[in-house]
């Protein structure tokens, strides 16, 4: 992948000092990981979207709260998708200090920007709010909104680059070696995106084919954004009614209105207003961050407010700074080791186990925090099987529609639970088979779990041909021999 590290190198001074004056000296991921320890309370993002969003303005805006561009980096990397640079820019818009995060890609090369999107994209990413758009297969679009993208982009992409399709994309996210809550986070704004493509489109989420959004700069930007959700700490996220816009533009199909087809599919149950504006304010990318994460919607949320950060979008506009801002605050309300979920039930009397293990793995997908099967006998003395889940209030939505697709239920209940948990933590030990990541769970100071991670354990037995637990003992020695 070509990666350039321009964090310092690419800022004027004044800029460099700015940004380091807003963040610790110290390590970032050092800082975290000791902070982690002992924090108990809900870290909690809200977005303030008085502009709208789009996905390079949110990352600019998570740059700004203390994501290192040196960390992104470094973890985009595992995603092993080549073919463009990684930029920030800190500039003053109206008055604001902010930072502009810019994707270059190598077979295009700047035309575009973020909120000029123009959608000027020109791929100097940078969207211009009027991204990306659209993604997706058919759409004419590619998003063609055409756009042409006319946000400047081109999007074009080169345009091949861009026909993934979402089982591609989920495939390339689940075998990289990213954290498990990033995964988390990118899949659900994927998904969230697949959905809304397949119901423009009337086919499957899991065939659907992404233009835009499947090309390089928007991968970057919503697996950017779920490495900086993780990097963080954030465990809660709620956002401000979005503000849309009206007008057309030009796609293969000719002139659309807007807001996008795509855009206002994904945006389904979320608060909106008008802006006023005859440019677009919310690219289908940032719609599928807000629809996806947010558990809430509130102009100014209830919390302990710790930082600010600003992204930047590329069009000026006039009646208002085109800016992205990000609260991070603390939720003292509510403790990490406690919370509320739904638990959902229903029982299967005539389906195939094979049918019932391709539901259970569609469930885990769309985030279920745990599901289970349990033997149960019904009227009539037939045998069944009890499916029962974990998930959130906000994932119930594509829970149901998982169900109903996928077993052959007629209907199902759910009910909230309220549960305690323990801090958890990943470490790496090194073994003399390769190195095994260690699950840890703990309170306050205290640790309480060290499991050494099966997926780690099971292709390290299979490289080297020798029993697991005998990966599992060698790691767990690892983990005693580095407590000493």
């Amino acid at each position: 992948m070509s990666i350039m590290v321009l964090a310092q190198a690419t800022l004027p001074r004044s800029t460099t000092d700015a940004a380091q004056s807003k963040q610790p000296k110290m390590n970032h991921l050092i800082l975290l990981r000791s902070f982690k320890m002992k924090r108990t309370d809900i870290m909690w993002l809200h977005f303030d979207c008085f502009s709208g969003i789009s996905g390079d303005m949110t990352l600019g805006a998570l740059c700004d709260l203390g994501l290192p561009l040196e960390y992104l980096q470094q973890e985009l990397q595992k995603l092993q998708v080549d073919g463009y640079t990684l930029s920030l820019e800190q500039k003053s818009v109206q008055g604001f200090d902010a930072v502009k995060c810019h994707v270059d890609l190598s077979a295009s090369s700047s035309d575009a920007e973020h909120h000029n999107h123009s959608h000027a994209h020109g791929h100097s990413h940078s969207h211009d709010h009027d991204h990306n758009h659209s993604h997706s297969h058919d759409h004419g679009h590619s998003h063609d909104h055409g756009h042409s993208h006319e946000h400047g982009h081109s999007h074009d992409h080169s345009h091949d680059d861009g026909h993934r399709s979402y089982r591609v994309i989920r495939e390339l996210i689940e075998g990289s070696e990213l954290t498990e809550r990033a995964k988390r986070y990118a899949q659900a704004i994927f998904a969230r995106l697949a959905e809304a493509e397949g119901a423009v489109h009337g086919m499957p989420p899991q065939d659907v084919h992404f233009h835009e959004v499947g090309a390089v700069d928007s991968i970057v930007d919503i697996v950017g954004t779920a490495i900086g959700l993780d990097y963080l700490g954030i465990e809660k996220v709620t956002s401000s009614p979005l503000p849309l816009s009206r007008g057309f533009v030009m796609c293969a199909h000719g002139r659309i209105p807007l807001p996008a087809p795509a855009t206002l599919e994904v945006l389904r149950g979320v608060p909106v207003y008008s802006s006023g504006l005859q440019k677009e304010m919310v690219t289908p990318t940032g719609a599928a961050i807000i629809a996806a994460l947010a558990e809430s919607f509130v102009d100014v949320p209830a919390f302990a407010l710790e930082r600010v950060g600003y992204g930047a979008g590329t069009r000026v506009l006039q009646d208002r700074p085109n800016l992205l801002r990000l609260l991070l605050g603390e939720d003292h309300a509510q403790s990490k080791n406690e919370g509320t979920l739904l638990q959902v039930e229903l029982n299967l009397d005539d389906l195939s186990p094979e049918i019932t293990a391709f539901a259970v793995e569609q469930l885990f997908e769309a985030g279920a925090k745990d599901v289970w099967l349990t033997p149960i006998h019904m009227k009539k003395g037939r045998a069944a099987q009890l499916l029962g889940l974990l998930c959130e209030r906000k994932q119930l939505g594509h829970i149901e529609a998982i169900l109903f697709a996928q077993t052959s239920t007629l209907g199902f209940r759910y009910f909230p639970v309220e549960r305690r948990i323990l801090e958890r933590d990943i470490r790496k030990v090194d073994t003399d088979f390769g190195e095994v990541s260690m699950k840890i769970g703990f309170q306050g100071d205290t640790i309480h779990t060290v499991a050494p991670e099966f997926e780690d354990c099971r292709t390290l037995a299979k490289e080297h041909d020798v029993p697991i637990k005998q990966v599992y003992a060698q790691a767990l020695h690892a983990w005693n021999t580095q407590q000493k």
